[in-house]
């Protein structure tokens, strides 16, 4: 956070009994705003527009972007300091008290918990976050990874993440080299974010892809139909691996989407591309009482079986 911007601030405040409409910002000070439209968040700031008097940051507890405005009321404050808003830059974690205004958000105090410019400045915990999600690619010589996050939105969404000598990646205490992650790998990374972007300090290897790219722990079948209208495909004798709690052999269905992908031999497939007789293992979630597919990676290909 820029240090350019900081300003004088000649505070009156004035002692108010027990008033019902008021609330109390975490900087203290009586905030005229009924309770229940003010909101408190926190994110990292990703762009500050000066003139739409916008920032842009990312949402801490849903990973979601969320857009927060400013006028000359709004106070920044880091340490015993107080600022501007536009001060603050890329990589600031802060904790914003807000109120909601025709459809926008409207800051009143701005708290800054991590300084990326001030770098161990600033609380450096609150700058490390977990994200969970699939390898999606390795990149070996600029040291990055492509995570395609699960935090349960509906929408994809991939962070490159990268990596140093420092770095450490394990599963179950034992060490691995990061460079002999997989396509399809499913991690959980301790990293922290700042002006340029994600950079790991621990990788944890939750499932590892087995030699034919396998799921461990994934619902299991043998495709009898694709249905390619109603988008469905119909299993038989589908259970779960002895990984997970599953129930006993049925004939079950599982529907896919624009999101769904198919796996084989190191490719990536649509669904309508499966055939009665390919044995799958399915990756997915309950949607509206359905089983809705995210990943599917097939066993056995009965084509190439005849």
């Amino acid at each position: 956070m820029s240090r350019i911007f900081r300003f004088p601030l000649l505070v009156l405040l004035l002692a108010v009994p027990l008033l019902a409409a008021c609330a109390s910002g975490p900087l203290g000070g009586p905030v005229n705003v009924p309770p229940a439209s003010r909101v408190e968040f926190r994110g990292t700031v990703d762009q500050v527009d000066t003139s739409a008097r916008r920032i842009s940051m990312r949402d801490r507890d849903n990973g979601g972007n969320r857009d927060v405005y400013y006028d000359e009321s709004s106070v920044v404050q880091y340490g015993n300091e107080r600022y501007e808003p536009r001060s603050l830059e890329r990589g600031d974690e802060v904790t914003v008290v807000a109120h909601s205004e025709n459809n926008r958000f409207w800051a009143e105090t701005i708290t800054v918990t991590y300084d990326a410019t001030a770098g161990d400045g600033g609380t450096r915990d609150e700058a490390l976050r977990t994200l969970r999600g699939v390898v999606d690619r390795i990149d070996t010589r600029d040291r990055r990874l492509d995570l395609e996050v699960t935090d349960g939105s509906s929408a994809r969404r991939v962070e490159s993440i990268y990596w140093d000598d420092n770095s450490q990646i394990a599963q179950a205490g034992r060490r691995y080299d990061i460079r002999d992650l997989r396509q399809g790998d499913r991690v959980d990374v301790s990293a922290r974010y700042g002006s340029n972007g994600y950079y790991a300090e621990r990788i944890e290897l939750v499932d590892q892809v087995g030699d034919s790219g396998d799921l461990p722990g994934a619902l299991r079948g043998t495709v009898t139909r694709v249905d390619t209208q109603a988008r469905r495909i119909d299993l038989e004798g589908a259970a779960y691996d002895s990984l997970r709690p599953g129930g006993e052999q049925r004939s079950s269905s599982v529907y896919y989407d624009d999101r769904t992908t198919v796996e084989y031999g190191g490719k990536r497939y649509s669904p309508d591309s499966l055939e009665r007789g390919d044995q799958i293992a399915i990756e997915g979630r309950n949607v509206n009482g359905r089983y809705l597919a995210d990943r599917i990676v097939v066993t056995h290909d009965t084509r190439n079986s005849r």
